[in-house]
């Protein structure tokens, strides 16, 4: 696949990219910008396996699938690079949360993946990834109860 057919074929995922690229980064522009690095970091990563790389009607959603988990891949990395140097105005106890377990619940509980998958997203164990669900909704309810959301 050359470039522009790649920016094509995953145009249908850009909203889910960018929705999850702003939990994790919660500025507009910087959301944009980790959606940008992040697909041309997969395209540059992966340049030999795309170059030989055949979509058809058969395995079209498949393949879709897959590149959604390496884009996926990409921006999380990308974002714990630069949360570091990024300090949200958000007061929003979602935002208090640490940055994989922004990504974990944003994939869990809004884009409704499985444990699995976003073990295979993110690169984690599962153990994990089950903490990071449970921390977190302790962490949010606790916050509801107390009336600070």
């Amino acid at each position: 696949m050359k470039r522009k057919e790649i920016f094509a074929f995953i145009s249908p995922l850009l909203e889910q990219l960018y929705q999850f690229s702003h939990a994790l980064l919660p500025d507009d522009l910087e959301a944009e910008q980790l959606v940008i690095d992040g697909v041309n970091g997969f395209i540059i990563k992966e340049k030999k396996w795309l170059s030989r790389f055949e979509v058809d009607e058969e395995n079209e959603g498949r393949v879709r699938r897959i590149f959604f988990q390496k884009i996926i891949h990409h921006i999380y990395d990308l974002a714990q690079k630069r949360s570091m140097h990024f300090k949200s105005d958000k007061s929003d106890a979602f935002y208090e949360l640490p940055l994989r377990n922004r990504a974990i619940m944003i994939l869990r509980y809004q884009m409704n993946y499985t444990p699995e998958q976003i073990e295979d997203f993110l690169g984690l164990a599962r153990w994990e990834v089950i903490e990071g669900i449970h921390n977190s909704r302790f962490t949010l309810m606790n916050e509801l109860n107390a009336g600070t959301l």
